[in-house]
């Protein structure tokens, strides 16, 4: 009866469904909008993903609007939602706004850019996974996610949340890292989210290359992989220095860019701790990941 009674309540105000209903709907409008690609001209695709970015934004604003109407005690009361009921709905929207942030790279990377993955055959559906990418350009990140099968959550310089995005990287769960010292925090955060089977996105050079070539890769991944024991998955990107590189502020659209993954890292703390020190795990990563580089021009992987 009483489960009965909250339904009804529920039901009763209509704003809360109306705006499920609306991130279901732009959510299967998107993949029909990405099908649609091959058919259309090149200009109507233009107009087509301008007019979802414009969705998108709604899509923001009614998502923050609905999570104020449920976060609040006064709110709480007028649903009748306990906190398990609230928690689930909450996951649903974080899940489907993810969902639609993802379909929306997808479409971006396909109508603008000629994008193409390779070996994602090679990359675990189970189990915790440190994915690992060499750094040249604003949109690696885009990249990888667009490309892998399983949400990345990534580790960010925290100036960056003291900019306009920061309220999107909250919402995608980035975790914030430090320039300087010991991010023990982020550290936390990292092995937390690996324990519970998580995919974590880390670019072992700290930084963006500025000349587009691979750097000296930081410990930083080495200490979660040993303390996490999860796998690695090495990817090498070509082709995004090219359409955005560090200090440029409008992409260089119709390239080509291509993504590589590489052949996963098992291993375990026995290992590591007795014949191989962290600077040489980082070493064996990173050469990993230049293997790639040199595979990038042929056609058979």
């Amino acid at each position: 009866m009483e489960k009965s009674i909250k339904a009804v309540e529920l039901v009763k105000n209509k704003k809360p469904l109306k705006l499920l209903v609306g991130h279901i709907t732009i959510l299967a409008l998107i993949f029909t909008a990405g099908k649609a690609t091959s058919t259309l001209s090149t200009q109507k695709i233009m107009i087509l993903t301008g007019s979802w970015t414009i969705i998108l934004l709604g899509v923001i604003a009614l998502r923050s609007t609905l999570l104020n109407s449920i976060i609040t005690n006064k709110n709480f009361q007028t649903h009748n939602l306990n906190k398990e009921n609230s928690s689930k709905l909450l996951t649903f929207l974080d899940v489907t706004f993810f969902l639609i942030i993802r379909g929306v790279d997808i479409l971006i990377l396909k109508v603008f850019f000629k994008i193409e993955a390779i070996n994602t055959h090679l990359i675990p559906k189970d189990g915790a996974i440190i994915i690992t990418a060499n750094h040249t350009s604003h949109i690696d990140s885009m990249i990888l996610q667009a490309t892998f099968p399983r949400r990345i959550t990534y580790m960010l310089l925290s100036k960056y949340f003291e900019t306009w995005g920061k309220w999107f990287f909250k919402s995608q769960h980035v975790i914030p890292i430090k320039e300087q010292g010991v991010n023990c925090e982020a550290l936390k955060e990292g092995l937390e989210l690996l324990k519970n089977c998580g995919t974590l996105g880390i670019f072992p050079e700290g930084k963006m290359s500025t000349d587009g070539n691979l750097q000296e890769g930081k410990h930083g991944i080495s200490f979660l992989a040993i303390k996490s024991e999860a796998t690695i998955v090495p990817a090498y990107i070509d082709g995004a220095f090219e359409v955005l590189p560090a200090g440029a502020f409008s992409p260089r659209f119709f390239r080509k860019i291509k993504i590589i993954y590489g052949e996963p890292i098992y291993f375990n703390n026995k290992y590591i701790n007795e014949r191989e020190s962290r600077e040489q795990f980082t070493n064996r990563v990173m050469d990993e990941i230049k293997k790639l580089y040199y595979l990038k021009d042929f056609k058979e992987y």
